[in-house]
């Protein structure tokens, strides 16, 4: 599929420089550009979305002190019977 797009100057020569030292075409970079750029966002999206589960399903500070309080009571209470 053949395209046309507009970019500054700056970047396309850039794209120029990169594509002569790697000896691939301007469309080989912009299809690699392209690619990285896609493998990216989806990353960002699944770290995005694990980021998420996480945060709903981690209990808080306060949580967790209070369960820590209630099993070492329960222990102690053990210990004491004896």
């Amino acid at each position: 599929m053949k395209t046309a797009i507009s970019i500054p100057n700056p970047l396309f020569e850039i794209i120029e420089d990169y594509a002569r030292r790697e000896k691939v075409s301007r469309s080989e970079v912009f299809v690699r550009a392209v690619k990285e750029f896609f493998l990216k966002h989806k990353n960002k999206k699944l770290l995005d979305q694990l980021n998420e589960v996480y945060s709903q399903s981690e209990p808080s500070e306060s949580q967790l002190r209070q369960v820590s309080r209630s099993y070492a009571g329960k222990k102690l209470a053990q210990h004491s019977s004896w």
